[in-house]
């Protein structure tokens, strides 16, 4: 990217928030701790967690627009979002964008698939399976579905999300997830090679899934972090001659 005129320096990568106000873990997107590099966010107004999902995506899509100009003109050079279901949008916000985008932990899954080999398939867990349709998969070039589990409304992670909970029950989202993700590991026979959380707050625990399942987990850090190296531009050190 050539050189362009800015206030802000040192800080590669910006993070569109939804307008929330339930408590983010450390691993979350939305928590600043969860990065070793610095990251500006930009908070979209009145983009609630219940406002998102009645109204739809597609209703947000100026002001996520707008987002994006505002934090490349601070000097980003590539900008993130803290929703997975914005995948519908990644075609839209990455061509009117002044800067590369990611919306999703979705558009990992091509580059897992190849990973994991013929015969395997990862499996992705969501928070609402019924939210999670054909066309977020689409948005991210993603044709042949992958098995997805999802979450319990009744469950502690969706009702801390849409209680908007000051302080959420870490201990009961890591179990529910990880019950989750054995039992959609065993419904598929031994055929799954990975898993891949497709929501942001499912991040934090990660590890959790990992030591459960001995699967590899891609999440929302792990693309953002892969995003992040390509924006940074970080020398290398050791001897590579």
């Amino acid at each position: 990217m050539l050189p362009r005129h800015h206030t802000i320096h040192g800080v590669s990568l910006g993070i569109l928030m939804l307008d929330t106000g339930f408590q983010r873990l450390p691993g979350d997107i939305g928590n600043a701790m969860s990065w070793s590099f610095p990251v500006l966010y930009k908070v979209i107004e009145k983009a609630s967690q219940e406002a998102f999902f009645s109204q739809g995506s597609e209703t947000f899509l100026e002001a996520f627009l707008d987002g994006c100009h505002e934090l490349a003109a601070l000097g980003v050079s590539g900008i993130a979002t803290s929703c997975g279901f914005l995948a519908r949008l990644q075609p839209e916000l990455s061509a009117r964008s002044p800067v590369p985008v990611v919306t999703s932990a979705l558009m990992q899954i091509p580059m897992v698939r190849q990973l994991i080999g013929a015969g395997r398939d990862l499996a992705v867990l969501t928070t609402d399976a019924a939210a999670l349709s054909v066309a977020h998969f689409a948005g991210v070039g993603v044709a042949e579905i992958p098995p997805v589990a999802g979450l319990s409304p009744e469950g502690a992670l969706r009702r801390d999300l849409s209680g908007n909970a000051a302080t959420v029950d870490a201990a009961a989202q890591e179990a529910e997830l990880i019950a989750s993700a054995q039992a959609l590991i065993a419904a598929q026979g031994g055929r799954i090679g990975a898993l891949l959380l497709e929501c942001t707050n499912m991040a934090p625990h990660s590890a959790a899934l990992r030591r459960a399942t001995g699967l590899p987990v891609f999440d929302a850090v792990s693309l953002v972090t892969w995003f992040h190296s390509a924006l940074a531009g970080q020398p290398r050190t050791g001897n590579f001659n």
